[in-house]
Order: C-alpha cells, then sequence, then structure tokens
C-alpha cells in the first residue's frame, strides 16, 4: 500500500492573485492588474505546463472589463505566459494579446468554447503547443452539465492561432490532465518510446466521473490510433493496456471527480492527484491521493483546502454570512453569493472562484 501522506495543520497559504485589478484582501493592486493591462477582468482554472523555457497558463471562462468581441467572445478562454518557472516570488504575466493590445481568446475552427467548454491542460512538442480541451456541453435532464467531447489543438506561434487536429473521445477522456514521462524510468508503460504522454481523465457527466488512465507516445501526439488505455491490473501485478477506450479501467471509484491534476512529485516519490470534491458527494473541499504508479493503488483522500477549516472565508474568499460584517471581498451585485474553491491545478496552486 502507497505510504501515508498527511496534510500539515496551518500549512495553507495563499500565494499571490494572478488575475484581477485589485486584491482585496490586501487592499492593494494586484501585479499584474490584467485589467488596466490587458482588458481581463476575471477568469477561471489555469492549467499550466512549460513551452520554450516560459510557463504557459491555460485560463478557462475569460471575462473582460470591456464589451465582448470577436477577440473576446463570451466565457470565452485566455492564455498567459510567465518566466517565473520555480513557482517562487512574484508570478508577473504576459497575456497573448489581440491586434488591439488586449487578451487574446482561444479560437479554433470547428470547436466551440463557450462556458464549460475549455482548456484542461497542455504539453510542449516538437516545438509546438498542444492543448486538450473540453467542447460541445449541453444541459441534460437529471445529469446537469454533460461534456459532448475532447478535442485536441495545436499552435505554431505560441497561442495566437489554432488548429483542431482530431476529436480525442466523446465518453470517457474528456477532462484530460496530461504529464510528459520519461519511459525508461516507469516500467509498465507499453512500447519503447523515449518520452511519453500520460492522460489523466474525467469523463462526460461534470463533477460525477471516475479517473482513468491513457498511455500516448509524445512523437505520435498527432495519432489517436495510438493511444492504449489502461484495463486494469494482471493476476501478476502488471498494469494492462487496451486499444479500445471501452476496455478502460477506473483508477478507484469515486463518482465525484471533475476538475483533477496528476504531477509526480520527487519529493514525495511518489504521483500526486488533486481534484475538487463537492459537499453532495463527500466532505467538501480539495481533495489529494497519492500512489506509487500512475496505475495505483491510490490512497484514500485527504483534505488538501477547506476554506473553512484554512481560515479563507472573510480573507480572500467570500463569506456571505448576514450576521457577520460585510467583507467587502465579492463584486457589487454579489454580497449574497458564497466564495467557493474550484479547480485544484499543478505547481502548487490552488484556485478559488465566485460566482458573477
Amino acid at each position: 500500500m502507497p505510504q501515508k501522506v498527511i496534510w500539515v495543520p496551518g500549512s495553507t497559504q495563499k500565494v499571490c492573485q494572478l488575475t484581477g485589478e485589485t486584491d482585496r484582501q490586501r487592499k492593494q493592486p494586484t501585479l499584474n492588474r490584467t485589467e488596466t493591462n490587458y482588458g481581463l477582468r476575471g477568469t477561471d482554472l489555469g492549467a499550466s505546463f512549460e513551452h520554450l523555457g516560459r510557463v504557459c497558463f491555460l485560463f478557462g471562462d475569460t471575462h473582460p472589463s470591456g464589451p465582448n468581441n470577436e477577440w473576446r467572445p463570451f466565457d470565452g478562454d485566455s492564455i498567459a505566459w510567465s518566466r517565473n518557472t520555480s513557482g517562487e516570488g512574484p508570478v508577473r504575466l504576459e497575456l497573448v494579446t489581440a491586434p488591439d493590445g488586449k487578451y487574446r481568446a482561444i479560437s479554433a475552427s470547428g470547436v466551440s468554447l463557450k462556458g464549460f467548454e475549455v482548456p484542461t491542460g497542455g504539453v510542449s512538442a516538437q516545438g509546438q503547443m498542444y492543448v486538450f480541451c473540453t467542447t460541445d456541453s449541453r444541459i441534460a435532464p437529471g445529469k446537469g452539465v454533460v461534456m459532448g467531447r475532447s478535442v485536441l489543438l495545436s499552435s505554431r506561434d505560441e497561442g495566437r492561432t489554432w488548429k483542431q487536429l482530431h476529436t480525442v473521445s466523446r465518453d470517457k477522456f474528456i477532462y484530460i490532465a496530461p504529464v510528459v514521462i520519461t519511459n525508461r524510468v516507469l516500467k509498465g508503460i507499453p512500447g519503447d518510446d523515449e518520452k511519453g504522454l500520460l492522460l489523466f481523465a474525467a469523463s462526460t457527466e461534470y463533477r460525477r466521473s471516475n479517473l482513468y488512465l491513457a498511455y500516448l507516445p509524445l512523437s505520435q501526439i498527432e495519432n489517436p490510433a495510438a493511444l492504449r488505455y489502461f484495463a486494469g491490473m494482471d493476476n501478476k501485478g502488471n498494469p494492462q493496456w487496451s486499444e479500445r477506450e471501452t476496455d478502460s479501467k477506473e483508477l478507484f471509484s469515486l463518482l465525484a471527480i471533475g476538475e483533477n491534476c496528476v504531477v509526480y512529485d520527487r519529493f514525495l516519490r511518489l504521483w500526486l492527484l488533486l481534484y475538487n470534491c463537492e459537499a453532495s458527494r463527500g466532505q467538501r473541499g480539495v481533495h489529494f491521493r497519492t500512489a506509487p504508479f500512475p496505475w495505483g493503488p491510490w490512497s484514500d483522500f485527504g483534505l488538501l483546502f477547506q476554506p473553512d477549516r484554512d481560515n479563507a472565508y472573510g480573507q480572500f474568499m467570500h463569506r456571505a454570512d448576514p450576521s457577520k460584517p460585510d467583507d467587502k471581498l465579492s463584486d457589487p451585485g454579489q454580497e449574497k453569493t458564497w466564495g467557493g474553491e474550484y479547480a485544484p491545478l499543478h505547481r502548487g496552486t490552488v484556485h478559488t472562484w465566485q460566482t458573477g
């Protein structure tokens, strides 16, 4: 079984606010002042990966400080860069911009990128950016939001223009968190390529999924036929792989995963999974699990962040408690809307959201 990893009480802390104009907790302008500099009022997500010596942040549904237009459609998705690859100290952002100097949303022919249709992770390969996105979302009776498919996009000009390469999945591999690996250091990977890509994914139903795993040689990232799906363990404890997505086996049973992120932690020498979990489907908060191998065995969950426990409410998350003074953290007109934790992504970041 995996060694036990526990959260250290009192260790959770806010590092910085990446986007927006004002840090309302510290009552000072943010470092990036994204409204003034890029016309970006607010955004969500922020999956990151390194490309050409910089960190790329893939933001989700983004709202401009001005009107929507062809460069900044409603709920479009933005991209930013940082030269800070360590995650320590100030994180200064440079956004991909339109001809008018304000942020430019991702756009690819044949791909809808409106609400709930977002970039979920990216990799750098052959000098290009490759980004996985969810698209074709809809409301299904009795299920809530359902994702139609996942797609792979590529960019040769550092995120200014995009091309749709192919549909990745319409079933289990929808919200995809990719991880680049060196194959020789991980036994059990199919094939003998030097570099590979592990895809950890949730399925079509938003935040109502188990977690699945697939493998793709990095040199064949544009070839969906090269995908191999984790199909369980054999009687000798070896991972089995299949060419058919229908053979995919969940890594553990939960039916609560939506946004997720997996990395190998070299300090712990374990694989680390972060995901959000809503109160209706378990203990609310940002959960973590660990495993010695990508296919497991995965530990029971630990609670990494919970806004009440970690004193976030009234500090950097809005507390809509009518019995207490207004904390001045909400947008105008959103005083009765509680803030909530959302989208725990790697490089040690946990994002919070507030509707509005």
